[in-house]
């Protein structure tokens, strides 16, 4: 299984917002080592410790922010904090997570263009390795819902997250291009992103926003602060190598960490394997049929508007949406049928989550969307409420079997 760079990570159990997979690394101690890095609070909430699973949806087909894919585990806490530096104390917000057998990293990130250093090599979208910001240069973050284009206006440290809280020292100060959609630079799933020069050089791992005001930091900003990255690097004790391609038409993907080891078993798919089951068993039914059917349907496009529409974004994530906690319920009651949902998730309910969703999805989703919700609409909303899958199972069978089943 090939994870790439800048794909949307989550913790296992996390019911935050996704984050980003900056890159791929590895240990100085051991080079054999394959790890991804992102910031320590996307690979940790605050109520998590290592060891911790990483999941990528990006990694297969999920449908839904949650992951279901689990490619790498952190053993190790990371930093969130100030650390030396050459420059002085310099504050950090970096994890990483060991790849797990059977799951190479590719240091490849679609639409990115570049340079190379390294003898003058075209690298094109793939990473080459890291190097310190340098004032005034342009750089792309790379976050997992599109590129967000900047340049460096100074070293500097960071406003504190609220009033009494510490600054962060020596951060690097990224403006963002006038006129990029608010699709791009609002919202949560950022977090993590590389910051690469012009070079393909990672120079900083993305943290937060800034805003006008000099304590606050908001999620709506033209200012982008994130850590350089050489300290991450030296707190982590990891490098970035460099991907350089043996000829300028190699015509093949190209690694920038090793090989996954053959020998090693490959990661055990008892998930994949229940959820097809459980698949199969919806489907044998009326009602599970269709609803299957519609949510393949608009399941894709769904996700970009989560992802890409402002209102659906704060919809899912913001104010008393709460909608990823929800989902990874979910996905938990979907991997053992005696899993109880809980009734209310920080005080939000599954029927608040699934009505501010409909609201705004019949606002911004398409007619064949609002179509299918006004012909299933309050089954689903009567499925929701089912304490567990097997609650689910048992209503759906109680509409009776497809037109398949009946006639075999």
């Amino acid at each position: 299984m090939d994870v790439h760079a800048g794909a949307s990570i989550q913790n296992e159990t996390s019911g935050s917002d996704t984050g980003t997979l900056a890159c791929f690394a590895v240990l100085r101690s051991d080079r054999s080592v394959q790890v991804l890095l992102s910031n320590r609070h996307v690979i940790f909430d605050a109520d998590s410790a290592p060891p911790r699973k990483i999941g990528s949806p990006d990694a297969g087909m999920c449908r839904c922010c949650c992951p279901k894919h689990i490619v790498a585990v952190a053993d190790t806490a990371g930093h969130e904090g100030n650390v030396p530096s050459g420059a002085g104390a310099t504050y950090v917000d970096c994890a990483f997570a060991r790849l797990q057998p059977g799951v190479t990293g590719v240091n490849q990130i679609s639409g990115l263009g570049g340079t190379a250093r390294a003898d003058g090599a075209a690298l094109g979208r793939y990473l080459a390795g890291w190097h310190a910001a340098a004032k005034d240069e342009r750089v792309v973050v790379a976050s997992f819902k599109g590129f967000i284009t900047g340049t460096v206006q100074s070293v500097v440290a960071a406003p504190a997250a609220g009033p009494g809280a510490p600054v962060k020292p020596n951060q690097i100060k990224i403006r963002v291009d006038a006129g990029q959609g608010e699709d791009i630079v609002f919202g949560t799933g950022d977090s993590g992103a590389a910051v690469i020069n012009r070079f393909n050089e990672v120079v900083g791992l993305m943290h937060s926003r800034g805003a006008s005001s000099p304590d606050a930091i908001t999620e709506l900003s033209s200012v982008i602060f994130a850590c350089p990255i050489e300290p991450v690097l030296d707190a982590l004790g990891i490098d970035i190598p460099s991907a350089v391609p043996s000829s300028p038409h190699a015509g093949r993907h190209l690694l920038a960490v090793p090989e996954a080891i053959v020998a090693e078993p490959p990661i055990e798919e008892l998930d994949d394997i229940r959820l097809r089951v459980l698949e199969q068993r919806v489907r044998a039914t009326r009602l599970g049929g269709e609803l299957l059917d519609a949510g393949f349907r608009h399941g894709p496009a769904i996700g970009r508007l989560v992802h890409h529409c402002r209102p659906v974004t704060v919809a899912w994530h913001r104010g008393r949406g709460r909608g990823p906690a929800w989902a990874a319920h979910l996905l938990n009651a979907a991997r053992s049928e005696l899993y109880v949902l809980p009734d209310e998730v920080e005080g939000v309910t599954r029927r608040a989550v699934l009505e501010r969703m409909r609201d705004v999805l019949a606002t911004h989703g398409s007619d064949a969307l609002r179509a299918d919700h006004q012909k299933h609409g309050v089954a689903v909303l009567e499925l929701a409420l089912e304490g567990s899958v097997s609650d689910i199972l048992d209503h759906l069978e109680s509409t009776g079997p497809t037109a398949v089943a009946r006639s075999a």
